[in-house]
C-alpha cells in the first residue's frame, strides 16, 4: 500500500497534469456566485473557498504556511475571487478543465504534500464530492446569485459587529426596515397595513418599505414559518435565537414569482449555522444606564463533521425585562403603572443534521422549538379607561426534512418538506377594577408544505451556460382563534398547489465580451399558485444585468406580487348589523336612521402588488484601497389592500353629507329592500344585529323605508398604496501596518408613500409623518481589525419629520444615536494557550444616552395616539444600554 507522503505526491502530480494540459475552450464555466470569505490564514480561507464554490483547491502546506488571504465578500466568479485571496502573497494559481485549482509559487515545479477541498464538479458529478453550491435567496438555480434584483447579506461578523443581542434589534437598524406594524415597541401605533392589533403576543415582525410585516416574506433556512398574531398574519421573528443565526439575506424586491405569496416588498431569509466543528459557549449580560431594564442571554452550540456527513445542536435562552414609564424622563406625563417595553423569556432549541447516502444522494433535517413568556401593563390615561395587566405565552416549532439527488449532466433533484406550527396565548385582566375582568384569547396555526425541484444547465450559449430551474410545491395551511370576549371562536383552513420555473440567460460573458459590453444576462421567472378559498393567481419576474467594464453593474428588475387574505381574516367573514340614529342636522328630529355592517367581505380577494427596480454597483479596488458603491431606485404599487374604508374626516356624519367620497359599491342612500333583507341574513348567520333605534319588528324583519342610507363598512379590496424611493450604500475599506480600517454608511430616502382608503378618496401621504416611516434613514459605520481586536462603531439617523394630528401639524426633531463595540480574542492576546477560543466584547447602545424627540401624547387622532410622549415606531425608549459578553469556543 502507498503510504500517506506518496499518496499525496501523486495526486499533486495528477493535478499539476491535469492544470497544464487543459485548453481554454475546455475550461469550466465560471458562475458568478456569493462568497463570503474572512481575512485569515490562507489555508483556512482557501478551505472556505472550496466549500462555497464548488470546486477542489490542490497546494502544499508549506506553500500556504504563514500567509494570510485577504477577505472576500460579495459576487465574483471562482478566478476574480482566488485573484483578491492571493493579492498580498506571491502565490499564484492555474485552472484545469476539471474545476481544479492549483495555488504554487511562481516558479515553483517541485511536488508537495497537498490537501484536498470537499467540493462537487458540476459538469462531473461523480470526480469530487461535498460541499453544496450555495442557492441564495431569490432563485432557485444553484451557483447564481440574483444580481438583476438588489439584495444585502449581513454575515455572523457584521451581525456580531452591530452589537445587539436579539435578532429583532439588528433588523431594526437596517434602514430599508421600518418600525410600526409588528414590532414590540409599537403595540398600538398605527401602520400602513393596520395590523397592529393583530400583535397579541408582544411579537416582532420584519416591515420591508414600511408596507407592513404582512408583506414581507420571512424564511427560516428558506423555508415558510407558520403565520402568528390574532389573524395568523405575520412570521414572528422574535423566536428565532441569535446564536443560531449565520447570517439574513434581504431580497428588497417583489418576489412571488419565486417563493409565491407575501413577497410584495421583498423577502427575507434566516440562513442557520449548521456546519460547525466543536462547541461554543456564550453568556452576555446588559442593561440601561437609567431605568429599571436588565437582560441576559446564554447559548451552547455543538457540532461535529464526519466524512460524509454533520450534526449541529444549538440551546439559547434569553431575558429581558419590563422597562417602566417610571424613571424615564420624557415620559414624565405617562400614567403611572404604565410598560414602555414589554418583558419576555425565551427557551429556543434547534437541530441539524446532513448526511450522504450513496454517491450521489444526501439527506438533511432542521428541527427547532421557541417557547416564549411575555407580560406588559397598558395604561389607557384617561378617566375610567382600563389599565391592564397582558401576559402571553408563544412558541414556534418547525421539522423541515429535505433530500438531493445528482443526475447526470450536473442536473440535481431537491425534494424538501416542512412542517411548522404556532401557538399564541394572551390573558388579560384590568387592575382598576376589584373583580379582574379576566379575558383569555388563543390562536393556532398549522403550515406544511412539500417542493420538489430540479435544476442545472440548459444548453451552452455563446455567453455561457443557460440554466433552468422548475418544480411545484403543494401547502396546506388552518388557522384556528378562541376568545372569550363574547365567546368567538374562528376556524379556516386552505390548499395551495403551485407550479414554477425560472430562467438565466448568460447573453454576452467573458467568451464573447465586447468594448462596453463585459457581461450582459437576462433572468425570468414565473409561478403559477392555485389556492382552495379564492382561486388562482399567476406572477411573473423578469431581470437583466449589464457590466460595461470592470468595476461597473447596471441591473434592473420588474414583476408582480400577491399577498392572499389571511386565514384569519378569511375566518372573520362574519358580519354584524348595527342600526343606529346618527346626527344629521337637515333631519326633522336631527338625527338619521342608518345601518352599518361590520365584520369582513366574504368575497376579499388577495392584494395585489407591482414592483419595478433599477439600480448600479460600482467596485474598485486602489492598492490597498476597496471602495463599492452600490445605490437603487425602487417603486411599489400595492392595490387591492384588504381594510374598512374609512369615514370621510373620520365622521359618520360625513357619509351622509359627502357621497362623492364614499364608493358606490359601500354606500346605499335609501337603501332597497333587497339591499337591506341580505344584510340582515349575513349579520343573523353570524353575530346578529344591534339594534339602538328600535328599527327591528317583532318577527325580527327590518323596513327598508325606514333607514335614510346603509353603509357596508366591511374589510374589503378597495385601498391601494404607493411607495418610491432610492437606497444607497458606500462602503470603503484599506488595510495598513496598524490593521484595517473600513468605513461606510447606507440610507434609504423615500420620494412617496401614500395610502387611498378607495378611489374616490384622495391619496394621504404617509411619509414623514407621526408613526409612520420617516423619509430619510442613515447608518453610518466605521470599523477597525488588528490581531486580536475588533472595533466598531455606528451612527443612526432618522428625519425630522411633522405630527399631523392637529392643525397646523408640529415639528418633531431629528433623532442621532451612536453605538459601539469591541471585541477582544483573550488567546491572542495574552499568547496563553490556556485562554484560546476565548472573547470577550463590550458594547453600547445609545452611546450618548438620546431622549426620543417629544411627541405630544394628548392629541386625539381616530385611535392613534401615544401615552409617553414619544413615537414608538420611529424611536427607541431604553435610552443608553450597556452590554458584555463572554464566549468560549471549544
Amino acid at each position: 500500500m502507498l503510504n500517506s507522503s506518496m499518496r499525496n505526491l501523486l495526486l499533486l502530480a495528477a493535478a499539476a497534469g491535469a492544470v497544464a494540459a487543459a485548453s481554454p475552450a475546455g475550461a469550466a464555466e465560471t458562475a458568478r456566485i456569493t462568497f463570503d470569505i474572512e481575512a485569515s490564514p490562507l489555508s483556512d480561507a482557501l478551505q472556505a473557498f472550496g466549500e462555497q464554490s464548488g470546486a477542489a483547491v490542490i497546494y502544499a502546506e508549506e506553500t500556504v504556511a504563514g500567509r494570510r488571504a485577504r477577505a472576500v465578500k460579495g459576487l465574483f466568479s471562482e478566478e476574480e475571487a482566488l485573484s483578491l485571496m492571493l493579492a498580498d502573497t506571491e502565490l499564484v494559481f492555474r485552472s484545469g478543465a476539471a474545476n481544479v485549482y492549483l495555488i504554487e509559487a511562481p516558479a515553483e515545479a517541485a511536488p508537495q504534500p497537498v490537501k484536498e477541498a470537499r467540493a462537487r464538479n458540476e459538469e462531473n458529478p461523480g470526480e469530487f464530492r461535498g460541499d453544496d453550491e450555495i442557492v441564495v435567496t431569490g432563485t432557485n438555480i444553484r451557483g447564481v446569485a440574483p444580481e438583476s434584483s438588489p439584495m444585502q447579506v449581513f454575515d455572523r461578523a457584521a451581525i456580531e459587529a452591530a452589537g445587539f443581542q436579539s435578532l429583532d434589534l439588528f433588523m431594526r437598524s437596517i434602514p430599508q426596515v421600518f418600525g410600526g406594524s409588528i414590532d414590540q415597541r409599537s403595540l398600538t401605533a398605527p401602520s400602513l397595513a393596520n395590523d397592529a392589533s393583530n400583535n397579541n403576543t408582544n411579537a416582532s415582525g420584519v416591515n420591508l418599505r414600511g408596507l407592513g410585516a404582512g408583506s414581507t416574506l420571512t424564511l427560516l433556512n428558506g423555508q415558510r414559518m407558520a403565520p402568528s398574531g390574532r389573524a395568523g398574519g405575520f412570521t414572528d421573528i422574535s423566536s428565532i435565537p441569535l446564536s443560531a443565526v449565520e447570517r439574513v439575506e434581504i431580497l428588497t424586491d417583489g418576489a412571488s414569482a419565486i417563493y409565491g405569496s407575501d413577497a410584495i416588498a421583498g423577502v427575507v431569509n434566516f440562513v442557520l449555522r449548521d456546519d460547525y466543528e466543536g462547541a461554543e459557549t456564550r453568556f452576555g449580560f446588559g442593561t440601561a444606564t437609567e431605568g429599571d431594564l436588565q437582560q441576559y442571554r446564554a447559548s451552547q452550540l455543538i457540532g461535529g463533521e464526519w466524512g460524509s456527513g454533520h450534526a449541529l445542536a444549538n440551546y439559547e435562552f434569553f431575558d429581558v425585562g419590563e422597562l417602566s414609564a417610571e424613571g424615564k424622563a420624557f415620559a414624565a406625563d405617562a400614567p403611572l403603572p404604565s410598560t414602555l417595553l414589554p418583558g419576555s423569556t425565551r427557551h429556543s432549541a434547534m437541530v441539524s443534521a446532513g448526511q450522504d447516502l450513496l454517491e450521489n444522494i444526501s439527506v438533511s433535517a432542521l428541527a427547532s422549538y421557541a417557547n416564549r413568556k411575555s407580560s406588559r401593563i397598558t395604561n389607557f390615561g384617561g378617566p375610567g379607561d382600563p389599565i391592564l395587566q397582558v401576559g402571553s405565552t408563544s412558541e414556534q416549532f418547525s421539522f423541515a426534512p429535505g433530500a438531493e439527488i445528482s443526475l447526470a449532466g450536473g442536473w440535481r433533484v431537491k425534494l424538501s418538506g416542512n412542517y411548522s406550527a404556532a401557538r399564541g396565548v394572551q390573558e388579560s385582566e384590568r387592575l382598576d377594577l376589584d373583580d379582574m375582568n379576566e379575558r383569555r384569547e388563543r390562536n393556532l396555526s398549522h403550515l406544511a408544505s412539500a417542493g420538489l425541484t430540479a435544476d442545472g444547465p440548459l444548453l451552452r450559449l455563446p455567453g455561457g451556460i443557460a440554466r433552468l430551474a422548475a418544480g411545484g410545491e403543494f401547502r396546506s395551511e388552518d388557522f384556528e382563534f378562541v376568545s372569550t370576549a363574547g365567546s368567538q371562536q374562528q376556524e379556516a383552513d386552505r390548499e395551495i398547489f403551485s407550479a414554477f420555473a425560472e430562467l438565466f440567460f448568460p447573453v454576452i460573458g467573458k467568451d464573447n465580451a465586447a468594448p462596453g459590453i463585459r457581461r450582459f444576462e437576462i433572468s425570468a421567472a414565473a409561478r403559477f399558485d392555485d389556492y382552495s378559498d379564492f382561486g388562482s393567481t399567476a406572477n411573473p419576474k423578469v431581470g437583466a444585468l449589464w457590466e460595461p467594464f470592470d468595476g461597473l453593474i447596471l441591473r434592473g428588475s420588474w414583476g408582480t406580487s400577491f399577498n392572499p387574505p389571511t386565514l384569519g381574516v378569511r375566518s372573520a367573514g362574519v358580519a354584524q348589523l348595527a342600526l343606529v340614529r346618527v346626527s344629521d342636522p337637515s333631519a326633522s328630529d336631527g338625527l338619521a336612521p342608518v345601518g352599518i355592517l361590520l365584520g369582513v367581505n366574504p368575497d376579499v380577494a388577495p392584494e395585489e402588488g407591482e414592483t419595478l427596480t433599477a439600480g448600479f454597483d460600482v467596485r474598485k479596488e486602489f492598492g490597498r484601497h476597496e471602495l463599492t458603491f452600490t445605490s437603487t431606485y425602487y417603486a411599489i404599487t400595492y392595490d387591492n389592500l384588504i381594510s374598512r374604508v374609512p369615514y370621510p374626516n373620520n365622521s359618520l356624519f360625513n357619509v351622509r353629507t359627502a357621497p362623492q367620497l364614499v364608493p358606490a359599491e359601500i354606500f346605499y342612500p335609501n337603501p332597497s329592500q333587497e339591499v337591506v333583507d341580505g344584510a340582515l341574513a349575513a349579520a343573523q348567520a353570524s353575530f346578529g344585529v344591534l339594534d339602538l333605534g328600535g328599527f327591528l319588528s317583532p318577527d325580527g324583519g327590518l323596513d327598508a323605508s325606514l333607514l335614510q342610507y346603509f353603509y357596508d363598512y366591511r374589510n374589503t379590496n378597495l385601498a391601494a398604496a404607493r411607495t418610491r424611493g432610492l437606497d444607497f450604500a458606500l462602503r470603503g475599506s484599506r488595510e495598513t501596518r496598524k490593521g484595517e480600517v473600513s468605513l461606510g454608511v447606507s440610507g434609504n430616502y423615500i420620494f412617496e408613500l401614500t395610502r387611498q382608503g378607495a378611489e374616490t378618496i384622495p391619496e394621504v401621504d404617509l411619509a414623514g409623518t407621526v408613526f409612520n416611516p420617516v423619509d430619510f434613514t442613515l447608518r453610518g459605520e466605521a470599523g477597525w481589525s488588528h490581531g486580536p481586536w475588533r472595533a466598531s462603531a455606528f451612527a443612526n439617523y432618522r428625519n425630522a419629520y411633522i405630527d399631523n394630528r392637529s392643525d397646523p401639524a408640529v415639528a418633531i426633531d431629528s433623532y442621532t444615536t451612536v453605538d459601539m463595540n469591541v471585541r477582544c480574542a483573550l488567546g491572542d492576546f495574552t499568547g496563553s494557550r490556556a485562554l484560546d477560543g476565548l472573547d470577550i466584547s463590550i458594547g453600547v447602545i445609545n452611546l450618548f444616552n438620546e431622549d426620543p424627540p417629544f411627541v405630544a401624547s394628548d392629541i386625539p387622532a381616530g385611535g392613534a395616539s401615544t401615552t409617553a410622549n414619544y413615537d414608538p415606531a420611529n424611536a427607541d425608549p431604553r435610552g443608553r444600554f450597556v452590554h458584555f459578553e463572554i464566549a468560549k469556543r471549544w
